[in-house]
């Protein structure tokens, strides 16, 4: 992807985003779809279950981490 720096992968990218989507109560069927998955095994491996107390850790370390790279990574 262009401008993108090669330290982030797109399973990054693709995981955040079926994540955030799960969040929101989106069905099985639809972050299958959303992810281009011919099989919901393979989006259940994105899936990043934790618990609130862990994902306020993880956006302040990309709050960090933006920073530092030089660009920001926002939620949808």
């Amino acid at each position: 992807m262009t401008g993108v720096p090669d330290k982030i992968w797109l399973m990054d990218t693709r995981a955040c985003a079926i994540n955030d989507a799960l969040r929101h109560r989106a069905g099985k069927l639809d972050l299958q779809h959303a992810a281009k998955h011919k099989w919901f095994e393979m989006t259940e491996r994105y899936i990043r279950s934790r618990d609130e107390g862990a994902n306020k850790v993880i956006q302040l370390r990309n709050g960090t981490r933006s920073r530092r790279l030089g660009f920001a990574l926002t939620q949808a």
